[in-house]
């Protein structure tokens, strides 16, 4: 018999608990943290604990205009990382898969499971 209730049960309960989590960690980044400070790490002793605090800043490019800066090599600050492109890699694969093995490696990655209530 599966498990569907139990399931069900325990990620209701790992919300509370990731919830409770992420209050209880914005009370220790406004109470450890300088405000003043985005980015960088900030550590503190409390008792027997060591916490240590990162901030991180998210950025993102506007490609063209990074484009339009034409900037020399030197001053270039973008590298241009290969990704896959699955639709056109499998439509290769279906005329020849030895080219696409030759160059890619799989490995399967985790099972996803989505419940919902009929």
């Amino acid at each position: 018999m599966l498990k569907i209730e139990s399931y069900l049960a325990l990620k209701s309960e790992l919300a509370a608990v990731k919830k409770q989590i992420a209050d209880i960690e914005k009370e220790i980044i406004s109470e450890l943290s300088d405000p003043n400070k985005i980015e960088g790490s900030t550590t503190a002793t409390i008792g027997n604990h060591k916490i240590t605090i990162t901030k991180k800043v998210n950025r993102s490019i506007d490609l063209e205009a990074y484009k339009a800066l034409d900037l020399p090599d030197n001053l270039s600050f973008i590298e241009m990382k290969p990704s896959i492109n699955l639709k056109k890699m499998r439509a290769v694969g279906m005329l020849d898969s030895d080219v696409v093995s030759s160059c890619i490696t799989e490995k399967p990655g985790k099972p996803q499971i989505k419940i919902v209530e009929v």
